[in-house]
């Protein structure tokens, strides 16, 4: 779980306040703006929304508000379904990055259970860096995401689209 933490904000605007991992969003109820995504994308996050697709892309160029955005989508559809597991990942990922914090996520989420002995060849397979990280997505895919409720939020995901050793 995470614990609340006052961000200051610029411009005398509210306090934001850490909400889901590394994203940063306001308050409940400061949030303004985009009526139509905050009501229509939780139920397809949450596959409430029989004709919603498995995932949704938030863009724009930076400071517009794409991680508050992404912040409160993600409080609502954890109203909608509180069994819902958020793993949030920012910045410049890889595969591995992902795995792990999936993985590190879905031991909590076992341990929380009661489960996590027969959870545990999962959790290990998916923490093998030996493994392919196709073979250890495939046992992700067959073991979890029919049976757990996952959402992955990529914060700042263009992050990976520039060449790391190029001078900006």
């Amino acid at each position: 779980a995470t614990v609340p933490v006052a961000v200051p904000a610029p411009g005398g605007l509210p306090p934001a306040v850490r909400r889901v991992g590394p994203l940063v969003g306001l308050e409940p109820g400061l949030f303004v703006g985009r009526r139509a995504e905050q009501r229509v994308l939780p139920r397809a996050l949450t596959g409430l929304d029989p004709a919603s697709a498995a995932g949704v892309v938030v863009h724009g160029i930076g400071g517009v508000g794409k991680t508050t955005l992404a912040t409160e989508l993600v409080r609502r559809a954890l109203e909608l379904d509180p069994a819902l597991i958020v793993v949030a990942v920012t910045g410049r990922v890889l595969v591995e990055t992902i795995l792990t914090a999936v993985a590190a996520r879905l031991r909590t989420y076992y341990a929380q259970g009661n489960v996590l002995d027969q959870a545990l060849p999962l959790l290990q397979a998916l923490g093998r860096a030996d493994l392919p990280w196709q073979e250890r997505l495939a046992v992700l895919q067959e073991a979890v995401l029919d049976q757990v409720p996952l959402l992955l939020v990529l914060d700042n995901f263009e992050d990976n689209l520039s060449d790391p050793n190029e001078d900006n």
